[in-house]
C-alpha cells in the first residue's frame, strides 16, 4: 500500500465527489432563490430558518455521525472476521439507529410547544404560532435521515460516492416542486420531509442488490457494537455541541431587530454550502482512506498524506475566503435579490456573509482533522472540542452582538473555528508522531 497509490486513489474520490457535489449545489441554489423571491426575509422565512434548524440539527448530528463511527469499525471488522460480521454490525447499528430517531421525534412532538417557546420567545404570538406549526410538520425527517445517514455509509464504505453525494440533491429538488406547486409557509417544511424520503429511495434504488444490508436486525457481536458505541457517542455528543452552536447563533439572533434571523440565514447559505461541499468531497474519501491506514497500522503513509492534504486544501479554502470577501455583495445580488428580497436586504446579508466567509479555511482543514481523529479512535477529542467551541461561541456571540449586531455573530463563529482548529490540528500532530508500536483492534477495547 504505497502512499503515491493511496494519494491517487483519495485525489480521484475527491474529484468525484466534487463533480457531484457541484450539482447538488445548482440545486440547493435554486431552492434558496426560489425561497428568496417567494418570501423575501420576513417571518415566514424567520419562522422556518428556527424552526427546521433544529430538527435538521439533531437529524445532523445524530445520523451524521454514523459516518466516523461505522465506516472505521466496519472497515476492521471486516478485515479482521469478514463480510458476514461487517454486515450483521451494520444491520444491527441500522436497528438502533431507527429506534433512537422515533423516540427523539415523539419526544420532540410532546414537548414542542416549551421548546418553540424557549427558542422563539422573542417572536410575536402569531409568529411563534407559525414556528411551533413548522416545527411540529418537520418532525417526520428524523427517521428518514437516520436511515439515509445508513445507507450513505454503506456507499461510502463500497466507495460509490458518485451515488452517495448525488442523493443528497433528493431534497432541494423535491423542495423546489413542492413550493413552485404550493408556495405557502407549510410547503417549506412538506418539501424538507418528503426530499428526505426521496434521498431515501434513491439511495435504496441504488443498493437495490444488497437488500438484506437495508433490513435492520437487533443481534450483532456485543464487542463490535461496543466499539461502534465507544466512536458514536462522544462524536454524536460533541457534534450535537458543535452543530448546536448554529442553532444558538439563530437563537440569539431572535433577540436582535426583526429579520435578524433570516438575515443571518440568508448570510450562511453560501458559506454553510462550502462547507458541507468540503464535508463531502474532503471528509467522505478521507475518512475511508484513513481508515484504510489505520486498520493496516500504516502510520508513516497517514502522516505523509495528511501532511499533503493539508497544505493543499489549505491553500484552495484561503482563495475561497478572498473571493467571498471581495465579492460578497455581488454574489448575494446574483443569488436572492429578486422579487420580495430588497437591494436593503441585500446590503444587510453581504456584510454579514463577509465575516462568515472568514471561517472557511478552518473548516476545510478542520474537516480532514476530524476525520483523521475518527480515524485514529479519538472521537471523544471531538467531544471535548465540540463542548469548547459551543460555550465560546455563545460568550463571544454576546460579547461581539452588543456593538457590532448579526455581523458579530458571524465574526463570533469564525473565531471559534480557527481556535478549534488550532486545538484539533496540535492533537492530530501528537497523535501521528507519537510511538506506534501496535495498535489495539478498536472492537477489542
Amino acid at each position: 500500500m504505497k502512499i503515491q497509490t493511496i494519494s491517487i486513489d483519495m485525489a480521484r474520490d475527491t474529484m468525484v465527489v466534487v463533480a457531484a457535489s457541484i450539482i447538488v449545489a445548482i440545486t440547493v441554489i435554486l431552492r434558496e432563490q426560489i425561497i428568496a423571491s417567494r418570501f423575501g426575509v420576513g417571518d415566514i422565512t424567520d419562522a422556518f430558518a428556527l424552526a427546521s434548524s433544529v430538527v435538521i440539527f439533531l437529524a445532523a448530528a445524530i445520523g451524521g455521525s454514523l459516518a466516523s463511527s461505522l465506516i472505521p469499525v466496519t472497515i476492521q471488522v471486516e478485515v479482521d472476521s469478514g463480510k458476514a460480521a461487517a454486515e450483521e454490525l451494520c444491520r444491527a447499528v441500522l436497528a438502533r439507529l431507527l429506534v433512537g430517531m422515533v423516540v427523539i421525534a415523539v419526544l420532540l412532538y410532546a414537548f414542542s410547544k416549551p421548546i418553540i417557546s424557549v427558542i422563539a420567545h422573542n417572536f410575536a404570538p402569531e409568529k411563534q404560532q407559525l414556528t411551533h406549526s413548522l416545527f411540529i410538520l418537520t418532525l417526520p425527517l428524523l427517521p428518514l435521515a437516520g436511515w439515509a445517514a445508513y445507507a450513505t455509509v454503506l456507499l461510502n464504505i463500497r466507495r460509490r460516492l458518485l451515488f452517495s453525494t448525488l442523493a443528497s440533491a433528493m431534497i432541494p429538488l423535491t423542495g423546489i416542486i413542492i413550493i413552485q406547486v404550493s408556495p405557502t409557509p407549510d410547503a417549506l417544511a412538506l418539501g424538507l420531509v418528503l426530499g428526505y424520503l426521496m434521498q431515501c429511495l434513491f439511495v435504496a434504488f441504488i443498493l437495490k442488490e444488497e437488500p438484506r444490508w437495508l433490513w435492520p436486525t437487533w443481534q450483532a457481536q456485543r464487542n463490535q457494537l461496543r466499539a461502534v458505541w465507544n466512536q458514536y457517542l462522544p462524536i454524536t455528543i460533541g457534534s450535537l455541541f458543535m452543530i448546536g452552536t448554529a442553532v444558538t447563533d439563530q437563537v440569539m439572533a431572535g433577540w436582535l431587530t426583526p429579520g435578524s434571523v433570516a438575515t443571518l440565514a440568508f448570510a450562511s447559505i453560501l458559506v454553510n454550502y462550502l462547507n458541507a461541499f468540503a464535508g463531502r468531497a474532503l471528509g467522505v474519501p478521507a475518512i475511508v482512506h484513513f481508515s484504510k491506514l489505520t486498520a493496516h497500522k500504516k502510520w508513516a503513509e497517514a502522516r505523509r498524506l495528511m501532511g499533503q492534504a493539508l497544505l493543499i486544501i489549505g491553500g484552495v479554502a484561503l482563495g475561497l475566503t478572498v473571493i467571498v470577501w471581495g465579492f460578497s455583495d455581488w454574489l448575494v445580488t446574483q443569488l436572492f435579490e429578486r422579487g420580495a428580497f430588497t437591494s436593503i436586504d441585500t446590503a444587510h446579508v453581504a456584510e454579514v456573509q463577509k465575516y462568515y466567509s472568514l471561517q472557511l479555511t478552518f473548516q476545510f482543514i478542520g474537516v480532514l482533522l476530524v476525520r483523521m481523529l475518527s480515524a485514529l479512535g479519538k472521537n471523544h477529542v471531538l467531544l471535548a472540542v465540540g463542548i469548547f467551541n459551543f460555550f465560546a461561541n455563545i460568550l463571544l456571540n454576546w460579547v461581539f452582538m452588543k456593538t457590532l449586531g448579526v455581523v458579530g455573530i458571524a465574526l463570533a463563529t469564525s473565531v471559534v473555528l480557527f481556535i478549534s482548529a488550532l486545538l484539533s490540528g496540535a492533537i492530530v500532530w501528537r497523535s501521528l508522531n507519537a510511538e506506534f508500536p501496535g495498535k489495539r483492534s478498536m472492537y477489542s477495547l
